[in-house]
């Protein structure tokens, strides 16, 4: 997948907190709900059902193209199709796509049935819903969290802001024991 300059497989997917939808990290796709209910509650059971990133495209693809079928709550979607990252999103929900220093906002639709699907390249980031803390220590591996916004990032990307480096003029022995403090000037 390094065509697409993430590797969903083993990106850092962050929850935010809140608990009005739902997050769900499956084999090669994330899933976020951020609607509660019972429409809700069958979207993910049904994303849970499925094998694989691309039984999941084709089972949300089928259900959004036929006009006969009960629509789907709105939801965004990123799966990897092959060396691809496929995004869909449904109803108002949006997603932010950052590639080559750009940022690109998805927007399913403010309609019954909209939609929007794309594939993406050159991926650093994808957000959507309530900001997820980039510094946060939770890392969602596999399935479902209640949920209100999720970023994605590549494993390697350095999240949240770098760690301080104790002041110079503090002496080692005020630091908590392992703590790198630089020497002093003139030593």
């Amino acid at each position: 997948m390094a065509v697409t300059g993430m590797d969903l497989l083993s990106a850092r997917l962050v929850p935010a907190g809140g608990d009005g939808g739902w997050l769900a990290r499956l084999s090669g796709a994330v899933v976020f709900v951020p609607n509660d209910g019972e429409g809700a509650k069958e979207m993910i059971s049904a994303c849970l059902a499925c094998v694989g990133a691309m039984e999941l495209l084709g089972t949300v693809g089928s259900r959004l193209a036929d006009p006969r079928a009960a629509p789907w709550p709105p939801f965004g979607l990123v799966a990897a199709r092959g060396a691809e990252l496929v995004a869909v999103v449904h109803g108002p929900v949006e997603l932010i796509v950052e590639q080559a220093g750009d940022k690109e906002r998805l927007y399913g639709g403010d309609d019954v049935g909209s939609w929007l699907n794309k594939v993406l390249s050159h991926v650093e980031a994808l957000h959507s819903g309530r900001g997820a803390k980039p510094d946060s220590l939770v890392d969602l591996h596999e399935g479902v969290v209640r949920s209100e916004g999720f970023l994605l990032v590549p494993r390697h990307r350095q999240v949240g802001p770098p760690p301080a480096e104790p002041r110079p003029d503090v002496r080692a022995e005020d630091q908590p024991a392992g703590a790198r403090v630089p020497p002093a000037a003139g030593t």
